[in-house]
């Protein structure tokens, strides 16, 4: 295998990689941007529904690690 081939080899493998990490990080941003939480739909649902379903799933609003709540690592819930 010659240096040109192993060049063009390894450039590809690294604008992969730099690819899947663009991805991940415009996902993330883009996420945490959108308002709104994993039981709001487009139909309605009471406030004693959705306050059963956010007391059965105990959901974090935010990652605490993140904002410097929580300990990690912390004991299962």
């Amino acid at each position: 295998m010659n240096t040109k081939t192993l060049f063009y080899i390894l450039k590809r493998i690294g604008l992969a990689i730099l690819t899947i990490w663009v991805v991940i990080t415009v996902t993330f941003f883009v996420m945490h941007a959108v308002p709104g939480g994993p039981f709001l739909s487009e139909k309605a649902i009471s406030a004693s529904a959705q306050a059963a379903l956010e007391a059965k799933y105990r959901l974090v609003p935010v990652c605490p690690e993140r904002d410097g709540g929580l300990p990690t690592p912390r004991l299962p819930s």
